[in-house]
C-alpha cells in the first residue's frame, strides 16, 4: 500500500489549511522581534565548526517566509549548563535572514565559503555567501532577504527540489574541472495516473548557481532524467565520479504526493530503484538502475551515503526499516549489488549521518540515523550489524528529530539534530570508545 512521509503529510495539510503565506507578518529575528526555529528542516556546519546555520522552512506559513540562522556551537555547551539542559531563548546576537518557505536540505560548499538551500515555496536555489568569519548579511526583508539571488529551478519544470550534493566534474565539452552544486526534486508531477514528466537531477555550475539573471540552463548548466521517482537523497562519490540517487517520490496532483509502492498489482505501482549517474557524460548520460527489492523485500529509499574509505554505500530503506550496507563498485546493468550487511531499525528512517572514523581507529565507521515519527535517534554499527543506542524521548530527544549535522571531538563525535516539531535544534554526544553511551548534551530553542 502507499505511504505518504510524515513531513510532506505536514505540508500538504499546512497548504490546504492555509493557502498562502501570512501576509506581511515578518519571521522571528527580523523586524525587530526575537530570533527562534519552527519547523527547523536544514544544518549545516561551518568550516571551522563555530557555527551552526539552521534553516526554518515555515511549514504551517504562519509567517511571511523562513529564515536561517547562525547559531554559535558554544551555545550547546552553555545548554548543558542550565538545570533542564536547554536553552529556550536563542542567544542574543545571533545572525537571522529571510529565505522562502517550504527549505529542503542545507550544505556548505567544499571551499566552505557559501551555504546552498533548496526551497519550495517558489522552486528557488539559493546561495549564501560566508564571510571569513562565517557570517552572513541578507537580513533585508525589503529586497528579499538571502534569496534575493536565487536561481529559479520552476522555469526548468523542477517542482519540489530538495536533495543536494557537490561534486568536482568536467563538463561536457569541457577541459578542466569545474564545482557543481547538484540538485534533485521529489515530485514530478502526474496527471491522473500518468507521468507528464520525468524526474531529473540538475548539474549546476557553482559559477552561475547564484544569480536569476543568469539561467543557469543557458550557462554551462545540464539535467539528468532519472525516471518517474523523485528524489530527497543524493550522495557523490568523487573517486568513481559516480552519483547515487534515491527517493521515493511521485505526485499524482497538486495537492497530493504518494510514494512507491510495493504491491506490484498496484496501477499507482513505481519502481524503487537505487540510481546511478555518471554524470561526466551530460545529460545523455544512461542511468543505472539496481534493484533493491531482492535484498529488501520491499523498497522506499529514503536515505544513501557513503562509507568513509568509499567502499560501501549505506542505504536506508523503510519497507521494511533497515540500514543496508552495500559493496562497492555497484555491477554494471540492471543486478542486484552485494549485499554486506543489513541492520533492522525499530523506526522508519528520515535521515543519516555518517561517522567517519579518525585514521588510527579500525573500528569502521557509524551511523547516524533519525526516525522523525517516532521522536528517535538511533546509533548504528553496520560492520557489527547492530544499534548500538536508541535515542528516545525517554533520553531527552525532543519532537521530530529530522536533519543532522555533526563534528569531530577530542572523545568522538557530536551530533546536531534539528526538531522539526519541536522548534529547537539538539547536540548528541557520541563517544568513540563506547558509542552505548551517546547521550543529550543540550537543547537550544523551544516553541512557544
Amino acid at each position: 500500500m502507499s505511504r505518504v512521509r510524515p513531513l510532506l503529510f505536514l505540508l500538504v495539510a499546512g497548504a490546504l489549511a492555509c493557502a498562502e503565506s501570512a501576509p506581511g507578518l515578518a519571521p522571528p529575528g527580523l523586524d525587530g522581534q526575537p530570533a527562534s526555529l519552527f519547523f527547523p528542516a536544514g544544518l549545516a556546519l561551518s568550516k571551522d565548526g563555530s557555527n551552526l546555520y539552521v534553516a526554518s522552512s515555515n511549514f504551517d506559513r504562519h509567517y511571511s517566509d523562513g529564515t536561517l540562522v547562525r547559531l554559535p556551537v558554544s551555545a550547546f555547551d552553555e545548554a548543558a549548563k542550565a538545570p533542564s539542559r536547554r536553552l529556550s531563548a536563542l542567544p542574543s546576537g545571533v545572525t537571522v535572514g529571510l529565505i522562502d518557505g517550504f527549505a529542503g536540505d542545507l550544505e556548505l560548499n567544499p571551499a566552505g565559503d557559501a551555504l546552498y538551500l533548496t526551497t519550495r515555496d517558489n522552486e528557488l536555489l539559493t546561495r549564501v555567501p560566508l564571510d571569513a568569519q562565517g557570517g552572513f548579511a541578507c537580513d533585508d526583508h525589503a529586497v528579499g532577504g538571502c534569496s534575493a539571488g536565487a536561481v529559479d529551478l520552476g522555469v526548468e519544470d523542477m517542482q519540489d527540489p530538495f536533495a543536494l550534493a557537490f561534486a568536482s566534474l568536467t563538463p561536457p565539452g569541457g577541459t578542466t574541472p569545474e564545482p557543481f552544486v547538484v540538485v534533485s526534486h521529489e515530485s514530478p508531477v502526474t496527471t491522473g495516473l500518468t507521468t507528464s514528466m520525468d524526474a531529473f537531477v540538475a548539474f549546476i555550475p557553482e559559477s552561475v548557481a547564484h544569480s536569476q539573471a543568469q539561467l543557469p540552463f543557458s550557462h554551462g548548466a545540464f539535467r539528468v532524467d532519472v525516471g518517474t521517482v523523485g528524489s530527497d537523497s543524493l550522495a557523490f562519490d568523487a573517486a568513481t565520479r559516480q552519483l547515487f540517487v534515491g527517493g521515493c517520490y511521485s505526485r499524482v496532483d497538486p495537492q497530493t504526493v504518494v510514494t512507491c509502492q510495493v504491491d506490484q498489482s498496484s496501477p499507482l505501482t513505481r519502481t524503487d530503484p537505487l540510481r546511478v549517474v555518471t554524470p561526466e557524460g551530460g545529460s545523455s548520460t544512461p542511468v543505472t538502475q539496481v534493484a533493491l527489492g531482492p535484498l529488501t523485500g520491499g523498497g522506499n529509499t529514503d536515505a544513501v551515503a557513503l562509507s568513509s574509505d568509499g567502499a560501501r554505500l549505506y542505504v536506508a530503506t523503510a519497507s521494511p526499516s533497515t540500514l543496508q550496507t552495500i559493496a562497492l563498485p555497484l555491477p554494471g546493468g540492471e543486478s542486484t549489488p552485494a549485499l554486506l550487511a543489513s541492520v533492522p531499525l525499530a523506526d522508519e528512517p528520515s535521515k543519516m549521518i555518517v561517522l567517519r572514523r579518525k585514521p588510527n581507529d579500525a573500528s569502521g565507521d557509524l551511523v547516524v540515523v533519525t526516525a522523525t515519527t517516532t521522536n528517535a535517534v538511533l546509533v548504528v554499527d553496520p560492520n557489527r550489524g547492530e544499534v548500538l543506542a536508541q535515542l528516545d524521548p525517554d533520553s531527552g530527544i525532543g519532537k521530530g528529530p529530522y536533519a543532522l549535522a555533526s563534528e569531530q571531538t577530542a572523545t568522538g563525535d557530536r551530533v546536531f539534530v534539528s526538531l522539526f516539531n519541536g522548534c529547537g535544534v539538539e547536540a548528541i554526544d557520541v563517544p568513540s570508545a563506547d558509542p552505548f553511551d551517546t547521550s543529550v548534551v543540550g537543547t537550544v530553542g523551544s516553541c512557544p
